[in-house]
């Protein structure tokens, strides 16, 4: 939801549980607004005259771009799952949609269910994902 990939200079992400920098009619979801850091506060409105609220997915809500997304984890080479319980879907379905010969990490510090085929790093995203993407930059497996 945050916008912290792009500032590190990621180009190619698919938001699925929306964008903090952005805010969204409450009655056109089509009509959404770059805020960058700034607040929504009450009576901040739409070009229709409605209440502003974060772009982002609530629970219940239909997850953004989830057919893109899924193209996308058909065909990765390596797919690293980090800080989620896999316990809300439809997201945490996408992790069963990865082919069976990519490589498959989850760092998480706890989970309910191991997906199939994929290395369970039990940790902080701090603590391990630096070096699982290292090693990934130099050609070498992260397990």
């Amino acid at each position: 939801m945050d916008d912290l990939h792009e500032r590190a200079g990621s180009t190619k992400v698919i938001h699925v549980h929306g964008e903090l920098v952005k805010a969204r009619s409450t009655i056109d979801p089509s009509l959404v607004y770059e805020i960058g850091g700034n607040e929504i506060n009450l009576g901040d409105i739409c070009d229709q005259g409605s209440q502003l609220r974060p772009h982002i997915v609530w629970f219940g809500e239909v997850i953004h771009n989830h057919e893109l997304a899924i193209v996308h984890i058909k065909t990765a080479a390596k797919v690293l799952v980090v800080g989620t319980s896999l316990t809300v879907y439809p997201a945490a379905g996408m992790v069963t949609e990865v082919h069976r010969d990519a490589e498959k990490i989850l760092v998480s510090l706890d989970i309910g269910q191991r997906p199939y085929g994929f290395h369970w790093l039990q940790g902080t995203a701090v603590d391990l994902v630096p070096a699982i993407v290292n090693r990934w930059l130099e050609g070498r497996a992260a397990t």
